[in-house]
Parts: C-alpha cells; structure tokens; sequence
C-alpha cells in the first residue's frame, strides 16, 4: 500500500460533502436525525467486533474502524461500543459509512488496511516484540493514525507513561505539540475548541505534522481523555450533551485520518473565520 492510500480513497467523497454540508462545521450544530437526540447504541445493541479478514483485499473497500485489543474485557467492549456509536455517527452525519469494527491483535493482524486505530493504553501493556514494533512504524510511515487513548492515566512530553514511551520510542516520533483551537483536527467536520472525552482535565498531544511521506498530517493523537468510554456512553447520559461533544470529536478524527489537512489550505481559511464569526453571534 502507497503513501497515502488511506485518504486518496475517501477524500473526495468526504471533502465534497463536508464543504456541501458547511453548516455541520457551526459549533452547536444539531445531530442529523429526526428527534434532535444524538445517535447512540444502547447496551442491547452494542457493537460485535469482527475477526479480521485474512483477504486485505476486503477492506478497499469496506472501511472499518479498528482497535488494538487488550487483556481486559472491559477495555474491549469500550472500544467495541464506542466504536460502533462513532460509526453510526459517522454513516448519519457524513459521507463515510464504515462497515464495522475490528478487533486487531498487534502482534498477529496487519494493521495496513486500517486508516484509523484507537489504542487503549494501560500500565500493563506489555513491550511489543521487534515484529509487531516494525508494524507500527511501517503504518504511520505510510500514513495511518493511531489514537493512543491512556483513559485517564498520566502523560506528559517528558516522562510519559511508560508502557505508552514503549510505544514512541518504537515509533521514532517527531517533536510533541499540544492541539489547541485551530488545528486542523478541530475543524476537520466540527469547528470545535479541542477534542473532548470524557476526562478533559488534560492536554491532548500530537505529532509536529511535517513527517515526511505522510501529506503533512500529525500520525498520532495522544491523550487520557476516555474516548471510547465517551462514545459509548458508559460513563454518561446517552443523551447528554458531553456524549455528542466527544462524538463529534471523534468524527473530526475519522475524517482527519482519511482526509489529511485539506481543511488548513489556505482557501479554507475565510470560510473557517466566517463560521466562528456566526457561532459566536446572539
């Protein structure tokens, strides 16, 4: 797989409907669905996660949300969950209808086909071995991004959590930066302020976006915000307020790992300013 297969698939039909559908870009912006209630899956039908095919041909074309799976029962059916809800999201707001969700073990399944990866990090993850370390350069070389998800442990840039700085160091990341408004995550659908969980008392961290090979995207989103708690609604409401925020959020990170930056050109940036000049407006 090239250098930016992931989003020369999907970029058109995402940038196209995004830039036709401007109005999901206002913060504040209602779900797209009937009752005004933000789409979410109720524990009886929570998502299945799937066993990987060993056809990587299957997924060309059928986009799949995919999570590295860990020993702890409840961390996979978080990310089961909230993984399915943030597909749902996506299929009803977007042009991006995910086919489902994958469970990925990180030293046997490939992790190529997947152009999004949500990985829970816990003190007990254990070092990769030397195959599944070359695995995850070969892929952020080649463009995915992985969200490392420490679900309200403890990171910072210079000590980190050691089982995630396993992880880095394998990686070989470029210099950390703190996403702030205006990063092209927070605009890649949502027009939003950051990227919230369901713990947001800490800095989300990214790449410097200038990687070589990789369209000048930031490969890796870290943070300990809960994400996948937040999209299924575990720790919240379903029809609470925080739950949509954190959906939104995550759809911005699908659409990043699929788009990449178009939304920082420069003939974005009016329609941008135009947008926080409405939302902030009686």
């Amino acid at each position: 797989m090239k250098t930016g297969s992931y989003r020369n698939i999907a970029t058109g039909l995402v940038t196209a409907f995004c830039l036709a559908a401007g109005g999901y870009g206002i913060a504040g912006t209602a779900a797209a669905n009937d009752t005004g209630v933000p789409d979410v899956v109720t524990a009886a039908q929570e998502a299945t996660s799937q066993e990987p095919r060993r056809d990587l041909s299957y997924y060309a074309s059928n986009l799949h949300l995919a999570y590295i799976r860990t020993d702890s029962r409840t961390i996979n059916n978080d990310a089961e969950r909230g993984l399915g809800n943030l597909s749902r999201a996506l299929a009803g707001r977007t042009s991006v209808e995910p086919s489902g969700v994958v469970g990925l073990d990180i030293e046997q399944d490939e992790l190529s086909p997947f152009p999004f990866i949500y990985w829970p990090v816990e003190a007990s993850t254990a070092p990769l071995s030397e195959t599944a370390r070359e695995k995850v350069r070969a892929y952020v070389n080649r463009g995915g991004v992985i969200l490392f998800d420490l679900r309200g442990g403890q990171y910072a840039a210079t000590t980190g959590n050691p089982a995630l700085r396993n992880i880095l160091e394998t990686v070989r990341l470029r210099p950390l930066k703190q996403v702030e408004e205006g990063h092209t995550l927070t605009q890649t659908f949502y027009l939003m302020g950051g990227l919230p969980g369901s713990q947001n008392n800490s800095p989300v961290w990214v790449e410097t976006a200038d990687r070589a090979n990789s369209e000048n995207i930031s490969a890796v989103i870290i943070g300990n915000r809960n994400w996948a708690g937040a999209w299924a609604a575990r720790t919240m409401l379903p029809d609470s307020r925080d739950h949509e925020m954190a959906l939104r959020a995550g759809v911005n990170m699908v659409i990043y790992a699929l788009t990449g930056n178009y939304k920082s050109d420069e003939i974005h940036i009016p329609s941008h300013d135009e947008k926080r000049s409405l939302q902030s407006a009686p």
